[in-house]
């Protein structure tokens, strides 16, 4: 029997003895099956000349070691390598289009592979349970990677690809469970849900903003999404990453990143124009963050309970700014507001106890609720002229705060505004203030109150507990009287004369603990 069986430059099937194979010049293919199940063969040369290899070709030759391909091969047919277990090393022609279908599944020894420039497509299952693959190069002309390419390849570190990379279809690294690294490099990528599955060890990942949905979360890293987009909202919520950069025009989803705990330090592109409302909520670790000077709006609670966090320099771009943006930020010390800001929201900085200082805008007009309480460090806050509105609690629990200058446009001292500011000695009422309400004063250290004569009310538990109370000074005399009984004991006033009914209280009770308490004082 002949050794090699050729028809018309076609080798259709080897019948020799095995070990070293040199197949004889004039051979222009390998026909399909053309080896297959030859388990005695070790190495194999083709002839320069040979243009295809037929599917199945070399299939289940388990002890093919090393196979030659001549640069003149243009195409290798599906399976023309599966189950050759102990192949280890392949040298790809230069013309080769494309890897087939299943071309190399199941070659367990294979170790790396370089894929020429020229091939656009890898099959599915191309290189399915290629258990020691620990190197592959892609090339510049790679657009899709299909089903399974790469599924179990467990020795599979790191993925790079180039990019013309579109595509990386279902389970294509599925399996891969010491890949660590993985790097797109095109600007958009169809990355499907399923590409990493059970691939937990994946911690360093660099994406475009479409490709982020199929990213693993359970031991990820570094992170750095590129391109345009949005990354929807809880995307990574919870997640293990530390580092982050934001290179594009990202729109950054609601509570995005909230509940990353580890996540230490985040790059934000100069494009970026809106971060959504608790995108970073409780990122404990996060010490340091600069805001874009693109940057138009900052959600509710964008950056709450970053208890890490230190400083922050809002942009003068942010026109947007959302409700307790930085509140509980236990350690940030600094804050730069953007100029033109015209209202400080609701909780801004609540909470934030070792803010010693901020500079308002001179363009705010509207301090809203609680926007600065239980800023336990601040000593001190120039409230600019043209504020109209400090609403309910906005310096509550302040307790370093000393003394406050209001402005003269305010017409109303709100509930509970300076609350247990236990260090405010110094305050003078604007002459425009109408009303004082409830707890406005609570706590405070407050020695002497000038009523001014455009005060109308004055609300039960405005001042109660000022144990610094000493003085009581009605700019107008007449037309006062109480609504109802003062003090704890709720003893009766003489209602004729407003100073004299101070003047009782403070008596009544010599630390001032109680004045006013209970007191509810109108003038006609």
């Amino acid at each position: 029997m002949e050794e090699f069986k050729i028809k018309d430059g076609i080798l259709v099937k080897y019948n020799g003895a095995g070990g070293e194979v040199v197949v004889p010049d004039g051979v222009i293919a390998i026909g399909e099956r053309a080896f297959e199940q030859n388990e005695k063969i070790t190495s194999v040369t083709l002839p320069n000349g040979v243009v295809s290899v037929g599917k199945l070709a070399f299939s289940g030759c388990s002890g093919l070691k090393t196979i030659i391909l001549p640069d003149s091969v243009e195409e290798i047919g599906m399976f023309a390598f599966w189950n050759c277990h102990a192949l280890e090393e392949v040298t790809l022609p230069k013309k080769l289009g494309k890897i087939e279908y299943g071309t190399f599944d199941s070659c367990w020894a294979l170790r790396s592979i370089a894929i020429p420039d020229g091939v656009k497509e890898i099959g599915g299952n191309a290189f399915e349970f290629c258990w020691k693959l620990s190197s592959v190069v892609f090339p510049p002309s790679l657009t899709k990677i299909l089903s399974s390419a790469f599924s179990n390849c467990k020795a599979l570190t790191q993925i790079e690809l180039p990019e013309r990379v579109t595509e990386v279809d279902t389970y294509a690294f599925f399996g891969c469970e010491r890949l660590s690294k993985f790097i797109a490099h095109a600007p958009s990528l169809k990355l499907d849900d399923t590409a990493f599955t059970w691939d937990k060890r994946i911690s360093n990942v660099d994406v475009p903003v479409s490709a982020i949905g199929a990213i693993p979360k359970e031991k990820l890293h570094c992170l750095t999404v590129r391109g345009n987009g949005k990354i929807a909202a809880e995307a990574f919520s919870g997640s293990s990453v530390s580092v982050l950069v934001l290179d594009g025009e990202i729109e950054i989803g609601e509570a995005a990143f909230s509940g990353c705990k580890y996540l230490q330090s985040v790059t934000l592109s100069p494009k970026i124009k809106g971060i959504g409302k608790q995108a970073f909520f409780r990122c404990s670790s996060l010490a340091d963050v600069t805001l874009p000077d693109t940057l138009e709006t900052l959600g509710s609670m964008a950056f709450g309970d970053c208890e890490a966090l230190t400083s922050v320099v809002i942009p003068d771009t942010v026109t947007s700014l959302g409700r307790w943006a930085f509140s509980g930020c236990k350690n940030l010390t600094s804050a730069v507001l953007p100029v033109g800001l015209t209202a400080l929201p609701f909780g801004l900085f609540q909470g934030c106890c070792k803010l010693a200082a901020v500079d308002l805008p001179k363009t705010v007009r509207v301090i809203e609720e609680a926007a600065f309480s239980g800023c336990q460090g601040l000593t001190a806050v120039d409230i600019p002229e043209c504020v109209t509105t400090i609403e309910k609690y906005a310096f509550s629990g302040c307790c370093s705060l000393t003394s406050v200058s209001l402005p003269q446009g305010v017409t109303s001292i709100a509930f509970g505004v300076f609350q247990g500011c236990c260090k405010l000695a110094g305050l003078t009422i604007p002459e425009r203030v109408k009303n004082i309400e409830g707890n406005a004063f609570e706590r405070t250290a407050v020695e002497r109150i000038v009523i001014p004569a455009a005060v109308r009310t004055v609300s039960c538990t405005a001042f109660a507990e000022c144990s610094s109370l000493r003085e009581v000074e009605f700019e107008e005399q007449n037309g006062w009287y109480i609504t109802s009984r003062c003090s704890k004991n709720r003893i009766d006033m003489d209602v004729s004369n407003p100073a004299r009914n101070a003047a009782h209280l403070l008596d009544f009770d010599a630390s001032g603990v109680d004045a006013f308490y209970y007191c509810f004082w109108r003038r006609d």
